[in-house]
């Protein structure tokens, strides 16, 4: 309850990754992530840092836009990571934290 959170994709073997996706939750806008920081890590202990938004992406609630909006991030990445760890370290304003989903997908050649 105080606006951080990590959560973490262990992979069965390393990939490479160079963008992920994040889903907006169905409710309240002051829920979503406003700053982040997604890293990768070989032994699920020393993560390095891949990619950092400080400010939300998505429309403020009050804009008429609706709720569940995906919004993707490309990233550089040549590195296969067995870990990718998504550090939410501030959200929107709101005690609780909400997103309905995450993706990582595979670098694209």
């Amino acid at each position: 309850f105080d606006g951080t959170q990590r959560c973490t994709f262990e992979l069965k073997t390393p990939q490479v990754v160079g963008a992920y996706t994040l889903t907006s939750g169905n409710d309240f806008a002051d829920r979503d992530p406003k700053y982040w920081i997604l890293q990768g890590s070989h032994d699920g202990i020393q993560y390095t840092d891949l990619h950092t938004v400080t400010s939300a992406p998505w429309a403020n609630e009050n804009s008429g836009v609706s709720r569940r909006q995906t919004k993707i991030f490309h990233f550089d990445n040549y590195v296969a990571y067995k870990f990718y760890r998504l550090y939410i370290k501030q959200n929107r304003g709101s005690r609780v934290f909400q997103l309905s989903e995450w993706t990582i997908n595979k670098k694209q050649p």
